[in-house]
């Protein structure tokens, strides 16, 4: 929770508490977002009517953690504060929470509040094709960083602009881009709403967080407010909404991005196979050409294309090339991980793990069969030579 915090609930830490206003629904991804037990505190002060709640009550409900560690979130998104009251010789510590945030929830709870755009349909494409579609958006933004062409951009309305360059994702830094493909979908989206509302208003954070829990199966009608079409015409160029006229929804991808991970299936669809040898065989799963031509740009950051096919690319790692990447800031346990999450013989494992533990599952119902139970052998997924070689050739760039 605490990486969440600094990619996009960061953002609050900066605002007041005003963004939560009454019958509105921004306050629910932040609570939901909120570790269990913060979740279950909050819960019971949101019907003090004096907001206050001694430490010692806290204490006393054995969480199994102090009251700072457990609150300490809430207190950095102001929506809890501490404060010590002295009585006669005695110093007493209250927790109180937000009076906006206490209605906005409260209203919440009760039923009381809003979506804030009106619905006026139901969807009529299947979620499979929706979900589609707004994973041939975000596998743009793929290409575009396996690109680094700035110049690639200028299609892109303003604000989206100044997110990508903002964001580094098009620097020279191999780095940042390369973080960025390595890391979930879910936090990458974080990542690119953090980016998209820096040195905007309060009221966009407040506006993202309410679309945001609005139905991916339902058609809504456009506001009137300017600034809030080109919110949703600026997040559709991400695959996160999607308008036509005076009708919007928003897409799989945004749903409950701040406490869900998306139920879309992002990334390259490839196996990857390294030899002793230093030779790469990357095929793809289908014969996709926007995967092929993302696929085929990552490999060349750190190796050399010998041959390129529709669904196979080979390519040779050497020391050239990595001390080329190395140079562009790419670091060799980058490298690594890319190729070991695209492994065909670490998915090949994970599989044979998945059916291990379902057999597991049904010998644990018997106890004298617990004796039967073996682990998985754990097998390299990269040859170890070919580990330590990018890991020397990384050393000996620095060096040099």
């Amino acid at each position: 929770m605490s990486q969440q915090l600094e990619d996009f609930l960061g953002c609050l830490q900066l605002l007041d508490t005003s963004i939560y206003k009454p019958q509105e629904q921004a306050c629910i991804p932040v609570f939901r977002s909120l570790p269990p037990n913060l979740r279950t505190i909050i819960q019971r002060m949101v019907f003090f009517e004096e907001r206050k709640v001694p430490e010692s009550i806290i204490q006393a409900q054995n969480y199994q953690q102090s009251p700072n560690t457990i609150l300490d979130l809430a207190i950095q998104l102001k929506l809890i504060t501490k404060q010590e009251e002295r009585q006669q010789q005695a110093v007493n510590f209250y927790y109180y929470l937000d009076s906006n945030f206490q209605n906005s929830l409260r209203d919440s709870i009760e039923g009381k509040s809003k979506s804030i755009l009106t619905k006026i349909g139901d969807c009529t494409e299947s979620k499979e094709l929706l979900k589609r579609e707004c994973s041939r958006k975000w596998k743009d933004l793929f290409d575009l960083i396996s690109r680094r062409d700035r110049s690639d951009i200028s299609c892109y309305r303003q604000q989206v602009r100044q997110t990508l360059i903002e964001s580094k994702l098009l620097e020279r830094n191999l780095g940042v881009g390369f973080s960025f493909i390595l890391s979930s979908t879910h936090k990458q989206i974080n990542q690119i709403l953090k980016y998209y509302v820096t040195k905007q208003s309060s009221n966009v954070v407040r506006f993202i967080l309410c679309l945001s829990v609005l139905d991916p199966m339902k058609i809504y009608q456009m506001p009137n407010e300017e600034w809030q079409k080109n919110v949703i015409k600026d997040l559709q160029e991400f695959g996160l909404t999607h308008y036509q006229d005076q009708q919007m929804r928003i897409t799989f991808l945004f749903w409950n991005f701040l406490y869900e991970p998306p139920s879309v299936s992002i990334g390259i669809q490839c196996n990857i196979i390294v030899e002793a040898n230093f030779r790469i065989y990357a095929y793809l799963n289908s014969g996709d050409q926007q995967e092929e031509e993302i696929l085929c740009n990552l490999l060349n950051l750190f190796s050399e294309i010998k041959k390129r096919f529709k669904i196979l690319i080979i390519a040779d790692l050497s020391e050239s090339s990595i001390r080329k990447a190395v140079r562009e800031n790419l670091q060799a346990k980058q490298i690594i991980q890319f190729l070991e999450m695209n492994s065909k013989q670490l998915k090949q494992q994970a599989s044979t793990e998945k059916q291990h533990k379902s057999n597991d599952e049904l010998k644990k119902r018997l106890d004298f069969l617990r004796v039967f139970q073996e682990g998985v052998p754990e097998k390299a997924i990269i040859p170890h030579n070919v580990v330590q070689q990018i890991q020397y050739w990384e050393s000996f760039s620095n060096i040099k």
